[in-house]
């Protein structure tokens, strides 16, 4: 199996789909929501905290959490 196609074939997935998969034992699928909102989180608790590092740790702490938690989503 080619790692690349799978790569792609994880992206083409929307949130509720990356979370079930996850929720399979999919961990690529996980990563896939990392990746798709990182940026976002870590920029979010940047304008709260005014600090790179501890921007970047709080980010990781939630994706952490969101992974513990990840069994407890509800989507409509």
């Amino acid at each position: 199996m080619n790692i690349f196609k799978k790569r792609m074939e994880i992206v083409d997935y929307n949130d509720a789909a990356l979370v079930m998969a996850s929720l399979g034992g999919n961990r690529a699928a996980f990563s896939e929501i990392v990746t798709r909102y990182q940026n976002l989180l870590c920029s979010l608790a940047y304008s709260s905290v005014g600090d790179l590092k501890n921007s970047e740790d709080i980010a990781q702490e939630a994706f952490v959490e969101a992974w513990k938690k990840l069994d407890t989503l509800f989507f409509r």
